[in-house]
């Protein structure tokens, strides 16, 4: 009898696990990951949300290249380019693409998505990334120059993960009907539980794709995720904190996939324009002379990280370790005492209920200040609640981490720092004119001395401190093969089979 039960869950869970494809026949092949959050839209020009930016951006929708593991361009919509000078490039399309809705795919429509991403009524996060396109010509159907106003070391780095859009869509069309050209097209959306996709029979590459369908499962808890790998109800996790990173390489039938570069940094944004106290750098220095990193990257991710020496990732090109003042309550003690607030003052950090990393990060950080006579209030935020005070640059400080796109600092620039301009940067005008020129300047050894300095002002005036970097840590099935991943946590699974 207990055999015939045992049998009997078997077989349940193996019939739960092909539901979860949602109408597929019984024979079809389905992947299912879990994902920490829904999504707000499908919006690829304002959407910033992770299970969005590394998975939707990439299979559903798709890029003109993008960066595998070994941070190499593999070509996708575009076959070639060539920058012919500083600031003319020409790029061969792929022929025979079309979209998920018919429409044949053509230079038109990469104008198109950049004109709508230019465009300041569209509310694209990576606007200042295309602010510099000057002219854009399509020869004919599969060649297309793109002519910059200045050079831009940075602009292949945001091709290889802006999607591209048909120019029959609009932004509204997509928010909630996906149209793109990749390996997986848009099947159903069911809010808070999960996101469906099938195979695009007529994708460029369809006969190498082995998946029938494709499932986002909605997992906020990064236990029960865990747990679900491990039945083999889901096959594939990503992006993992370290704790279930440590499960999953701890279990038989499990496998850890690392990136092969630490290009994830975890940062606290620094509301310096709100809140008086912030607004002194030397208070600043005080606290996170009271924070021990070297602790928090042993205990909280285990190892895998390490203390951060800059603001950008150490893959990044230009880096320098310019942040070197390490754990010293007592010089923190000192360096508080010269300032107002050397009684000690209260703030509040906000940060995401799915993020655990920071929040022990945070209670490590907490307990040092007390030293000081600083109260660190820690404020978990469901994702609605944290974005908003995000895109609204309105909080005391806020935690986040960044997988930076590509090698050049420049996307760092233009995702973190262009975007506190108007914020806790709009009395810091050199700083800001400074990230721009480095941003579109030719010349290596200027570029090299600018993003220094730009790294050492930064670091100076705080506005945001990156205290660890860390790999990318992913969670799959032993059966499964064919996955890529690379540091920015981007995953890929056209080419995923199960053996």
């Amino acid at each position: 009898m207990k055999k015939f039960f045992a049998l009997l869950l078997t077989l349940i869970m193996v019939l739960g696990v092909t539901a979860c494809g949602g109408d597929s026949t019984p024979d079809a092949t389905v992947l299912t990951l879990a994902v920490e959050q829904d999504i707000d839209n499908f919006d690829p020009f304002t959407n910033q949300q992770n299970p969005f930016v590394r998975i939707i951006n990439f299979n559903c929708y798709e890029t003109l290249f993008h960066y595998d593991a070994d941070m190499k361009l593999v070509m996708d919509l575009a076959t070639s380019y060539e920058q012919v000078d500083d600031t003319t490039y020409t790029f061969k399309l792929r022929e025979g693409v079309t979209f998920h809705n018919g429409e044949a795919f053509t230079a038109d429509d990469v104008i198109y998505t950049i004109n709508t991403i230019k465009d300041e009524a569209t509310g694209a996060w990576r606007n200042s990334q295309y602010a510099n396109v000057a002219e854009m010509t399509a020869t004919d159907a599969t060649t297309l120059t793109i002519k910059l106003a200045a050079p831009q070391a940075g602009f292949i780095d945001n091709l290889a993960y802006t999607a591209i859009v048909s120019k029959s869509t609009t932004p509204k069309d997509l928010t909630t009907n996906p149209v793109g050209t990749g390996p997986f097209k848009f099947v159903s959306w069911t809010p808070n539980d999960s996101i469906k996709f099938e195979k695009n029979a007529n994708y460029w590459e369809a006969d190498k794709i082995a998946v029938d369908q494709l499932v986002m499962k909605v997992i906020p808890d990064p236990t029960v995720s865990v747990t679900s790998l491990q039945s083999k109800t889901v096959q594939f996790v990503g992006s993992m904190d370290i704790e279930s990173a440590n499960t999953v390489a701890n279990t038989e039938g499990l496998v850890l996939m690392e990136s092969n570069y630490a290009s994830t940094i975890y940062e606290l944004e620094i509301g310096r324009h709100l809140n008086k106290a912030l607004a002194d750098p030397e208070v600043v220095r005080a606290l996170f002379l009271a924070m021990d990193r070297e602790t928090i990257a042993e205990q909280v991710f285990s190892g895998k990280a390490s203390a951060a020496k800059s603001p950008f990732p150490s893959a990044a090109k230009f880096y320098a370790e310019v942040d070197t003042e390490g754990y010293d309550i007592e010089k923190a003690k000192q360096v508080l005492a010269a300032t107002e607030y050397k009684d000690g003052f209260s703030f509040t950090v906000q940060v995401l209920s799915s993020d655990s990393a920071s929040q022990q990060a945070l209670i490590i950080w907490q307990d040092a200040l007390k030293k000081l006579g600083v109260e660190l209030k820690i404020d978990i935020c469901e994702l609605s609640v944290w974005l908003d005070a995000y895109l609204n640059r309105n909080y005391d400080m806020i935690a986040n981490y960044y997988s930076m796109v590509g090698t050049d600092p420049s996307t760092y620039c233009s995702v973190i720092m262009t975007a506190l301009a108007d914020y806790q940067t709009k009395d810091l005008p050199d700083l800001n004119k400074l990230i721009l020129d480095s941003a579109n300047g030719s010349d290596e050894a200027v570029r090299k001395e600018g993003y220094k300095t730009v790294q050492e002002q930064i670091v100076k005036y705080r506005p945001v401190i990156s205290y660890v970097e860390c790999t990318n840590l992913n969670g799959m099935t032993d059966n499964l093969t064919g996955v890529t991943v690379n540091a920015m946590g981007h995953a890929f699974f056209k080419y995923a089979a199960f053996n």
